[in-house]
């Protein structure tokens, strides 16, 4: 297969245009020093036949192709090849063979970059509308803070500044009690599930128990039998086994180990599971003796706060505590709000910044794999001059 400098500019015009459809967040990420990018991406079309009417060039496809990336590209070249016929490209073409091997390099070099491109593409898009939903998100938060200082503006006059300090105390403590009622709630879920957890290993722990302790008995009759048939063949009794000198029959069965609760066990792998059994029994008491530690502690919290509120409520007037009540109220209405978009834009944040190190991994990939065939390309064009 034949090649020349010029096939090589012109396979720039035959690429699709890939980047065409990227919004102004996608070019704000790319980086116009990256000059090679077309290059790679023209080596796609190296299959291509090269007859004169593929030859035609598109100098506005070229322009808008690459999005700054046909900087590489020399201008000087190119107009010398809108001004070519189709002989003389054939004649610059034969001037420059490349080897098969060469040019199966640059296939192989190349098979991922319109899946890289594509990648690039598709993370463009998705930060565009990672962009889009935070801005939402935010104008939504402006909005929200703009509501609560136009409250403000409303109550302020109607309940008066000292009314209001004078309930700040209580408030506060009556928020801390929403928010220790929600700890014991759930600290009292964690127990019961750490009670629920070793109930249930101690089960495991049962039945297993039970499923050794019958094969075991089951085992121990055949070694009743075994015995007994030994006995009758030697014309004594079981009972006098033990001033016997007879030798035991080599087909009787060990005697098996037995555990400090006098359970058998059958095999190892018995003993084995037992322990891992009782490992987890142990871990899960320690859990539930935590959760427990915890629901006494977040409890004793909760009582506290009720003494403080009850405490308040003797100094401060009922009357007070009312008139102040649409503030605090409106105030929790509006944290609430405004917390939950905050927790929202951090979700927001943390995907486009993993969407950025997509778009910018497959960026350093064409870069690498630019970089490749350049060498490649460098290298072929230097074994041909030596020969």
């Amino acid at each position: 297969m034949e090649k020349s400098r010029i096939v090589d500019i012109q396979k720039v015009d035959e690429l699709p245009t890939v980047y065409g459809r990227s919004t102004a967040s996608t070019e704000s990420l790319m980086d116009p020093t990256d000059v090679h990018i077309a290059d790679v991406a023209s080596s796609l079309g190296s299959s291509d036949t090269s007859d004169a009417g593929s030859l035609e060039h598109d100098t506005t496809r070229h322009r808008h192709m690459t999005c700054g990336w046909d900087s590489d590209v020399d201008r000087s070249i190119e107009d010398a090849e809108s001004v070519m016929s189709g002989p003389e490209v054939h004649t610059v073409m034969e001037d420059f063979p490349r080897a098969a091997e060469d040019v199966d390099e640059e296939t192989k070099l190349t098979e991922k970059v319109p899946e890289l491109l594509e990648a690039m593409n598709s993370s463009a898009e998705r930060l565009n509308a990672l962009e889009r939903e935070l801005s939402t998100i935010e104008r939504r938060r402006h909005h929200l803070a703009t509501e609560w200082r136009r409250r403000k503006q409303q109550l302020l006059p109607l309940i008066g500044r000292s009314v209001l300090e004078r309930t700040k105390a209580y408030y506060e403590a009556c928020a801390a009690l929403g928010d220790s009622q929600q700890a014991v709630h759930a600290a009292t879920g964690q127990f019961k599930r750490a009670v629920e957890d070793v109930d249930r290993i101690k089960r495991l722990m049962a039945g297993a128990e039970e499923e050794f302790a019958v094969d075991g008995e089951v085992d121990d009759d055949d070694a009743v039998c075994a015995k007994t048939r030994e006995s009758c063949s030697t014309g004594s009794t079981v009972g006098d086994d033990k001033d016997s000198s007879v030798e035991p029959s080599p087909n009787a069965k060990p005697a098996r180990p037995r555990t400090s609760s006098s359970i058998v066990l059958k095999t190892t792998d018995e003993q084995v599971r037992l322990a891992e059994l009782s490992e987890k029994l142990l871990a899960a008491q320690s859990a539930r003796d935590a959760a427990e530690r915890s629901c006494v502690t977040r409890t004793s919290e909760y009582r506290s706060i009720q003494m403080l509120i009850a405490r308040i409520k003797r100094d401060t007037t009922e009357r007070a505590i009312k008139k102040a009540e649409p503030w605090y109220s409106d105030f929790a209405k509006f944290s609430a709000l405004s917390n939950k978009e905050l927790a929202k834009a951090g979700k927001v944040k943390a995907a486009i910044r993993a969407t950025k190190r997509k778009y910018h991994e497959a960026m350093t990939s064409l870069e690498r794999i630019s970089n490749q065939v350049h060498e490649l390309r460098r290298g072929s064009v230097v074994a041909e001059e030596g020969i």
